[in-house]
């Protein structure tokens, strides 16, 4: 028997790193007649990441997780992904989803996209669909608008409402602090009070691009920003105090990834890096230190 389809045959469970993604920029241009935000924002992976345990079963869909805060059922965007895949495949075969939490919720890390990612690329391999990665992105973008790039990874230009992705082939080598304020912030309920009319601090996502492709890491500090901060921060509070904190260690850049409420800096070396964690440590519990990746979803 061929190795490739004997492989394909005992292929019952499979292990995926779901890596979470931060905004190197975050912009919207304008709001849809749908209702959706038009955006144009750079992300990038990083190695902080979920890990995901499909096990194919003969029927049916049950998701359990580590974390009592996940929830389960239909409400889990994990479980929403393997449904599509099977209405858009016509599959029979269930599976059982296990999420072991590293990336903190409603923390603007796209956590719960990078599970449902995790599942749409894992199930096109355990349930034998062979689907080509346009075919996934389809499914990708009617389960949420990260859950894209969330499968291909890497560094990628985002627009229309994040399903335009245009990978950036460059390396950005850079060690990440992220500080997660204590409270959980509702993407929808941002967006909803965002006025583009007041909105004057835009990022110059041309520039970002031109940084990045020179190789000038450095350079990207200065232009990085993300439209939704002023309004996280009116309706939350507390970013401006951790960029603050942040910016007492010199980073690259600093700048809230998504709608917040999680606030980052990016440091060109682990020391640089660990002596901003270690500090800040002291005040804020729910912090993490980790790096950019150059890739989504994969096999563990």
């Amino acid at each position: 028997m061929d190795e490739r389809v004997k492989d394909k045959v005992n292929m019952k469970k499979i292990i995926i790193k779901a890596p979470a993604k931060i905004n190197l920029s975050l912009d919207v241009t304008g709001r849809r007649q749908d209702g959706y935000h038009e955006v144009e924002m750079i992300m990038q992976s990083i190695e902080l990441c979920d890990t995901v345990y499909l096990t194919k079963t003969r029927g049916g869909i049950d998701v359990s997780a580590d974390c009592l805060d996940v929830p389960l059922g239909n409400d889990n965007i994990a479980y929403k992904a393997a449904k599509a895949m099977q209405s858009a495949f016509g599959v029979g075969d269930g599976v059982d989803i296990y999420i072991k939490k590293s990336i903190p919720m409603a923390a603007g890390l796209a956590g719960g996209s990078a599970d449902a990612a995790a599942v749409i690329w894992g199930l096109n391999r355990i349930w034998d669909i062979d689907a080509n990665r346009d075919e996934l992105m389809k499914v990708a973008v009617s389960i949420g608008a990260d859950v894209p790039f969330c499968i291909m990874g890497g560094t990628a230009l985002a627009q229309g409402i994040g399903e335009r992705l245009t990978p950036l082939s460059v390396d950005l080598n850079c060690h990440v602090v992220i500080v997660k304020p204590p409270i959980s912030v509702s993407t929808r309920r941002v967006y909803s009070f965002l006025d583009l009319r007041k909105t004057f601090n835009r990022p110059n996502t041309t520039a970002i691009m031109d940084f990045l492709k020179a190789g000038d890491i450095e350079g990207i500090g200065g232009y990085m920003e993300n439209v939704l901060e002023d309004v996280t921060e009116t309706i939350y509070g507390g970013i401006y105090d951790i960029k603050r904190e942040i910016n007492r260690f010199k980073p690259l850049g600093v700048l809230m990834s998504g709608s917040g409420p999680s606030v980052y800096g990016l440091f060109n070396t682990r020391e640089e890096a660990y002596r901003a964690y270690l500090t800040l440590k002291e005040t804020y519990g729910d912090i993490y230190i980790t790096r950019t990746c150059p890739c989504g979803v994969c096999i563990i």
